[in-house]
């Protein structure tokens, strides 16, 4: 993907589902804090990564 490792990423912003701030594949392998885990895996960039099927919930 092209980060550095130990670089810092924040994604706010993303208010509905269409929305998508980052590539999904950056959540695979990489350590992802959430305020609220339902809303994220509802609308947003874990949304995404969840529908693609590289991330669970």
């Amino acid at each position: 993907m092209g980060v550095a490792p130990g670089t810092f990423l924040a994604a706010v912003g993303a208010d509905n589902e269409e929305k998508q701030e980052l590539n999904p594949q950056l959540l695979v392998s990489n350590k992802v804090v959430a305020d609220v885990l339902e809303q994220c895996a509802e609308i947003g960039d874990s949304h995404h990564a969840i529908a693609e099927g590289l991330i669970q919930q």
